[in-house]
């Protein structure tokens, strides 16, 4: 995993404690008896996040303590969070690699929805400029021919019909 990753990953789980601590939260969800452990449970149980937290300088068990402390809708709306910043996060890697700088990144992504942004960042194919032409041609080459020898028939003129000879 890169650094760059790292980092990230390291920011996005000092905000979660962070507003989890400055919430003040009651401790509701850690008695709740739920086993369903979320993708920020998770993420931070991963080798990854350990190592994000420790770059940050971020206590784990301060961070387990601030989620233990959640309600179920704040777990639930930290999730969305989580998937959203997981899209962005992705989808800024992409656009990386096809060689986008920062500066046109922050104008791409500012101009997206959150549902935009996770189905790009779903699908690989959809960041490259011109994905889906060969379909087109394809299609549009299909109704050329199709025109073509429709056009072909109906200006043929019909051959002679051959009469036999009278007696």
């Amino acid at each position: 995993m890169t650094g760059k990753r790292i980092s990230g990953l390291g920011l996005f789980l000092a905000t979660v404690a962070a507003f989890a601590l400055g919430a003040g939260l009651p401790a509701a969800y850690a008695g709740s008896g739920t086993t369903d452990r979320s993708s920020v449970d998770k993420a931070v149980d991963s080798a990854e996040g350990k190592a994000a937290l420790a770059k940050a300088g971020i206590s784990l068990a301060r961070v387990k303590a601030a989620l233990a402390k959640l309600t179920p809708e704040q777990k639930a709306e930290l999730e969305r969070t989580a998937r959203r910043a997981a899209a962005r996060a992705t989808l800024r890697a992409k656009l990386v690699a096809d060689g986008y700088t920062a500066d046109e990144i922050n104008e791409r992504l500012a101009l997206l929805a959150d549902d935009e942004i996770a189905r790009l960042a779903e699908d690989p194919a959809a960041t490259e400029a011109g994905a889906g032409v060969g379909t087109v041609v394809f299609v549009l080459s299909l109704a050329l021919i199709a025109v073509l020898v429709t056009v072909y028939f109906l200006t043929e003129e019909p051959p002679p019909i051959d009469t036999p000879p009278a007696k």
